[in-house]
């Protein structure tokens, strides 16, 4: 579901978030019929019919619907999957979802009692007590999603490390059947993995890899002493911290510090408050529905008790999809040799200062321009010469030569006061360069705000910078070539301000 957007329609968004569980519903169904395992080859609307004894009427319906949603393809009278669904769909392939989707079609029942558990402020759905064997399989099967969802995150991760040579030992806390440490695995050759976890999560993993002799099990409670070995160069602790209370994430990262190596790292993946904020929000209302104690918690927050543990950190990397990891260490050294992708954490930092949206751009393909940007400028805004912005415009040819030196922009989105949107644009232009980005540069919206009085007639002000239209920038055609919504107002429409920062 698209996030709110002032400029679009308010009734469609309600429209669409009231009826956004139909989606859900279709996909369920599919993944329940094995649609995507039978028309893995093209196949004729009759033939696939007839496999499922059912009427051409309502199951060309229903397949044309996944054709609309990107699920399947169709060539006349033929359906077939998509890429997608080949790759994500099909049981027994590496990245196979269908488990976590069925997982997630089983939690659909406990969110109707969110009113009730809203005004009653704790949790009031619980788990049945089944015989052991159903208490086995439920498990098994949400090990099975989260191992689904796991996979393509833990390569992500694992790239982060580069070059760096990882020796020695491995723990990997909550780790369900150990998906997350098997990346490791496939890429380093001179590691030991532990796996921690109730003993019957780990009854799982020992049934799942009993030939992978490098694996080892112990059965632990993560809310008590670990009792563990030590000394571990890797620690992991992946979508645990948000089951938990503060009281008891801080009693975690306690028992991490004390299992450590002096040049180990803690990998710590999980949902965060300020990256994908929406889906955050609703992961921390699942967590009030179905645990005790859980909610998801902001990067600062963790940063902020890893710092208070003697530990040098990372800023929040938020991942391609919906969560984001920290690193720590008690070597800074170690912190400093992760190959971190700066692009996303300088992604993360314009979400941090509350920046309504970043989209990246190539400067040099992506951003348009026009002569008819700076006339407006000087025959269309009032604070025009007033000392509060360029006033003698860079040539159109020398402005596009400047931005073609850049090779990465980021279109940020923001809203009035226009005071604390500049003052924000130029700490993210400082993160920038901190983050060793020396040429970055921003262009900001509308007239200098940053000073009760003007001085930029008697002496030069380093704070200032140019607006996207005093070089030229077509804001409206740039912006909607990267799929943003923005309009012509009237004094009642919601205003968007939009800058720009250029990276080498």
């Amino acid at each position: 579901m698209n996030k709110f957007d002032p400029h679009g329609s308010d009734i469609q968004y309600l429209e669409d978030i009231a009826t956004s569980y139909w989606n859900s519903e279709i996909l369920f169904s599919a993944v329940e019929l094995d649609i995507f395992e039978d028309i893995q080859e093209p196949m004729l609307l009759n033939k696939i019919c007839k496999l499922y004894g059912c009427g051409e009427e309502s199951m060309r319906r229903f397949l044309d619907v996944l054709v609309t949603m990107g699920l399947l393809t169709k060539y006349q009278d033929s359906y077939m999957n998509s890429q997608m669904s080949n790759t994500y769909l099909i049981k027994g392939k590496e990245l196979y979802q269908g488990d976590s989707i069925l997982w997630r079609k089983e939690l659909k029942s406990q969110w109707d009692v969110l009113t009730e558990t809203i005004r009653r402020g704790k949790r009031i759905h619980y788990i049945p007590q089944d015989d052991e064997q159903v208490l086995f399989e439920r498990t098994k099967r949400y090990i099975n999603a989260m191992d689904a969802v796991i996979k393509s995150k833990a390569k992500e991760i694992v790239s982060m490390f580069g070059n760096l040579e990882l020796k020695g030992k491995i723990l990997d806390v909550g780790a369900g059947s150990g998906a997350f440490s098997l990346e490791f695995i496939k890429r380093y050759s001179n590691i030991s993995v532990t796996l921690l976890d109730l003993e019957n999560v780990i009854n799982l993993g020992k049934e799942k890899y009993k030939d992978v002799d490098s694996i080892k099990y112990h059965m632990a409670n993560i809310l008590e002493e670990w009792k563990v070995e030590g000394d571990y160069q890797v620690i992991i602790l992946s979508n645990i911290l948000h089951a938990y209370s503060e009281d008891e994430v801080e009693h975690i990262l306690d028992e991490a510090v004390k299992n450590i190596s002096n040049t180990g790292c803690l990998v710590i993946h999980d949902f965060f408050m300020e990256h994908s904020r929406l889906k955050a929000g609703l992961t921390d209302l699942n967590m009030m529905i179905n645990t005790y104690n859980g909610k998801v918690f902001y990067g600062k927050w963790i940063g902020d008790k890893l710092t208070e543990r003697g530990l040098n950190h990372s800023n929040l990397v938020p991942l391609e999809g919906d969560t984001g990891v920290v690193f720590a260490s008690p070597s800074k050294t170690f912190i400093e040799s992760l190959a971190l992708n700066k692009i996303k954490v300088i992604s993360q930092k314009i979400a941090d200062f509350g920046f309504n949206n970043s989209v990246k751009i190539n400067p040099q393909k992506e951003v348009f321009q026009t002569s008819i940007a700076p006339l407006k400028c000087e025959y269309g805004c009032g604070f025009y010469a007033k000392g509060t912005c360029q006033t003698e415009h860079i040539h159109i040819d020398k402005a596009r030569q400047f931005i073609s030196e850049f090779s990465v922009g980021i279109l940020i989105e923001g809203e009035p006061p226009t005071k604390e949107f500049q003052i924000s644009m130029l700490q993210i232009e400082k993160e920038a360069f901190k983050l060793g980005f020396y040429k970055a540069f921003i262009l900001w919206a509308g007239p200098c705000s940053l000073c009760e009085r003007c001085k930029g007639r008697e002496t030069h002000c380093s704070k200032t910078r140019p607006s996207m239209e005093s070089y030229g920038i077509d804001v409206f055609k740039t912006v909607r070539e990267k799929g943003i919504k923005l309009k012509t107002l009237d004094n009642q429409d919601y205003v968007k301000y939009f800058g720009l920062l250029l990276l080498e």
